[in-house]
């Protein structure tokens, strides 16, 4: 799987302050502007042998037993109408956290405002788009229709047009691996980060010590912060807090989730208090 790890980038390594030059692009379908609507940063007939059935009611039965399915839980891999990857997390509270990406390169995620409520088997939450290319975050509204089991098909809309459908597949797999504080417990991750707004990334360097906690530090910028294990145990819950004068989010606090992928490579999302911004984070264990 691609990056899976990436979409739970705690955001720890989002510092945001390096001069690589490698800019990931924009999800099809919602451009860096115009149609999307950017945040400035900071700055969800009877039948033999059965009753009749209401006309006005689906008869139960194949094609109508998951009418009223609800969003289940776990990690999602599939792909957007042009063929582009996109993995993703269900959080424990049904937020969504899909992480958009082009040959192995990270163009961006989603993530709902809210966590999502469904009715009939279809939802629609409002949410945002930060997008690595644009530098900015874009409002965006995600519907889901979840009548096939284990899977969501829909659709992510800018603001006010430019539509880009989705067809993802649970992985049993992925969401039956297990996260805990064994796996990164006095270990060091270096690796890739950025937050939303800053003209570039930068590398950072992620320090654990026990029970979930971290330092961090890259390019001029100081962080702390800590990953606590979900009630499922398929992620970690992950902040981070910007502590140095060197930090494009100095002061700032960012919260989201993180896990280790396939590749042991960490992954932290997370972002601000009024959503303005989002942190990312992907780097491998020394």
């Amino acid at each position: 799987m691609k990056k899976l790890a990436l979409y739970l980038v705690v955001g720890a390594t989002l510092l945001g302050c390096g001069s690589d030059d490698s800019r990931p692009g924009v999800m099809p379908g919602l451009p860096p502007g115009g149609t999307g609507q950017p945040t400035t940063p900071n700055q969800g007939g009877s039948t033999p042998n059965q009753p009749p059935t209401d006309s006005n009611t689906p008869p139960s039965g194949p094609g109508n037993e998951q009418s009223n399915a609800q969003l289940l839980p776990g990690i999602y891999t599939g792909k957007v109408s042009d063929g582009n990857d996109v993995e993703g997390l269900v959080d424990d509270n049904k937020r969504l956290w899909f992480i958009y990406s082009e040959d192995d390169d990270i163009l961006g995620f989603i993530n709902s405002n809210n966590n999502v409520k469904s009715s009939n088997g279809k939802f629609s939450e409002k949410g945002k788009n930060y997008s690595y290319e644009a530098r900015n975050s874009f409002n965006v509204t995600i519907d889901g229709d979840l009548k096939a089991s284990k899977v969501i098909t829909g659709s992510v809309t800018g603001v006010p047009s430019d539509v880009v459908t989705y067809n993802l597949q649970y992985d049993d797999t992925l969401s039956a691996k297990k996260q805990s504080l064994t796996m990164i417990n006095n270990r060091i991750f270096n690796g890739d980060s950025y937050v939303t707004g800053d003209s570039a990334a930068g590398i950072t360097r992620i320090t654990f010590g026990t029970n979930g906690s971290f330092t961090g530090f890259g390019e001029g910028c100081s962080m702390t912060g800590s990953l606590i294990p979900s009630a499922s145990g398929r992620y970690f819950n992950a902040s981070v807090k910007f502590t140095s004068a060197g930090c494009f989010a100095n002061g700032e606090t960012h919260s989201g989730v993180a896990l280790l992928d396939n590749n042991n490579e960490l992954i932290f999302l997370g972002t601000d208090n009024n959503r303005s911004k989002a942190v990312y984070f992907n780097g491998q264990s020394r």
